[in-house]
């Protein structure tokens, strides 16, 4: 026996006679049904089965031989002027089983140019995940395969500063020098001649452009003079410092303690001073504010936040979110992003209204990193699967295993960026987020993130994202300079 397909008042309909189990190689025939925003072109479809992947183009209707089993059906993206996209299918195939592709009009993948960070002498794109934008958003700093190089973000110049690097990047406040982990261990890099100076400890933050906080791994923090060559201590020790975060004012820095009698503990130092207070017991993640007046931390009894000029101490969740740190601020300090078991979620502090990052119907979508752009408007951030590759989120994320997403803090608007130029498809397969990478904003339209390119290497990307279709107005007519409507109106 056999199906047709018939088309009343524009839609598609599968008629199906009955259709014998399967064959003795194992396949059965299914019918797929193509319908929807299709603008005018066949849709290619991918189809998983047990005995590969191979493509087929659908017009409206079309009777397929698939092995019987787990089958996965992928739609591609069709694209003419605005694109559609349609659900993945997933199903266990038996004879007689109608499959229906709807395509829809998306409305949130969004298109731009998207180009390699740097390119090696190979013309290949450079691998990595390290990277720093620099204070002035005009140069972006990152290691790859053992170099620290640096991107001029206007002319996309990619100059090589060091071998030998292997990150904990810093750039000094008015974007001149760079503080890097290196082989021969801590370096600073004079960007414009190109120089570099060792200087002891494995991690370092700017103070200000003539003073570096330093760190060892037995020696405490010190903060270092350039000019001089002095350095004074700041945290002995016998503190036993675990993680530490200079403030963004650079007069204050936050660390975790766990060698004093109340540990683990945060506690403050001010650098001018030397002082050192206690700022809470059982504590871990401690992250400051944009103005350095407050500090995030996270304790066993769940995540907090700690005025350190009045000493108010307000709850941000009940749940603690471990040893990570404890969240993350907008650029004004009027809301925070924070993970609590397992689930990210948006907090509005003058409010104090909390909702989830993505919908809760995508409980099976991890979030890997998140970060603020410049205007504190959006956040971005890696989504991953806990279970296969296949989700409906949003439109194209469920072509793929990872996406980067962003998200309009004010709503809950969800836009896909890690599109194509055209605005379709994917660079390539699966992300490797183990590096704890997160994309960077470069710009409240230019994102930087990791791409798996199609030979399987993961590389940095710049992506200037098309936020809203550009719109071309139309030409002011002209008018005859004789034309006087308001004397003369039948002059015009």
């Amino acid at each position: 026996m056999f199906a047709r397909a018939v088309l009343t008042s524009g839609l598609t309909l599968a008629v199906l006679a009955p259709v014998p189990a399967a064959a003795a190689d194992g396949h059965v025939t299914i019918r797929v049904v193509v319908s929807g925003r299709l603008l005018h072109k066949p849709a290619v479809l991918r189809i998983f089965d047990r005995a590969g992947e191979h493509m087929v183009r659908v017009a409206a209707s079309r009777t397929l031989r698939v092995r019987a089993g787990r089958v996965t059906i992928v739609p591609a993206p069709i694209r003419a002027g605005h694109s559609s996209t349609a659900t993945v299918q997933q199903f266990t195939a038996s004879s007689g089983r109608v499959v229906r592709i709807d395509y829809a009009r998306d409305e949130v993948s969004r298109p731009g140019p998207l180009e390699p960070l740097a390119l090696g002498n190979d013309g290949k794109p450079a691998t990595g995940w390290n990277w720093v934008s620099s204070p002035d958003k005009s140069l972006v700093a990152f290691t790859s395969s053992g170099r620290l190089l640096v991107r001029n973000l206007a002319t996309g110049l990619v100059t090589k500063l060091a071998d030998g690097a292997q990150g904990r990047l810093s750039w000094s406040p008015d974007s001149t020098h760079i503080a890097f982990l290196s082989n021969a261990g801590l370096a600073i890099a004079n960007v414009a001649a190109g120089d570099l100076v060792l200087v002891p400890g494995t991690a370092a933050a700017w103070s200000d452009d003539d003073h570096l906080v330093v760190s060892g791994r037995s020696s405490g923090i010190r903060i270092r003079t350039l000019s001089t060559g002095e350095t004074r201590e700041l945290v002995p020790s016998r503190y036993q410092v675990d993680a530490w975060r200079l403030a963004p004012d650079g007069r204050r820095l936050a660390f975790e303690s766990s060698g004093d009698a109340v540990r683990p503990a945060i506690y403050v130092t001010d650098l001018a001073m030397g002082s050192t207070t206690l700022v809470s017991r059982n504590s871990t993640g401690a992250v400051w504010s944009p103005d350095s007046s407050k500090v995030g931390i996270s304790s066993t009894t769940g995540l907090f936040i700690k005025d350190l000029g009045s000493g108010v101490v307000s709850r941000v969740s009940h749940k603690p979110s471990g040893r990570e740190p404890a969240l993350q601020w907008s650029p004004d300090g009027k809301t925070v992003a924070f993970r609590s078991q397992g689930t990210v979620f948006i907090k509005h502090l003058g409010s104090g209204r909390v909702e989830p990052l993505l919908p809760r119907r995508s409980r099976s979508t991890l979030v890997d990193g998140f970060a603020f752009s410049p205007s504190g408007d959006r956040i971005a951030f890696l989504s991953r699967q806990r279970k296969g590759c296949w989700t409906d989120v949003v439109p194209f994320a469920n072509l793929n295993c990872d996406n980067v997403l962003v998200r309009d803090v004010g709503s809950h608007r969800l836009a896909n960026v890690s599109t194509l130029a055209s605005g379709l498809g994917w660079l390539g397969g699966p992300l490797d987020s183990r590096g704890g990478w997160s994309p960077a904003w470069l710009g409240d339209d230019r994102l930087l993130f990791l791409a798996a390119d199609r030979t399987g290497d993961t590389v940095p990307v710049i992506k200037t994202v098309e936020w809203r279709p550009k719109v071309v107005r139309s030409p002011v007519p002209w008018t005859p300079p004789w034309c006087d409507p308001t004397r003369w109106w039948w002059s015009c």
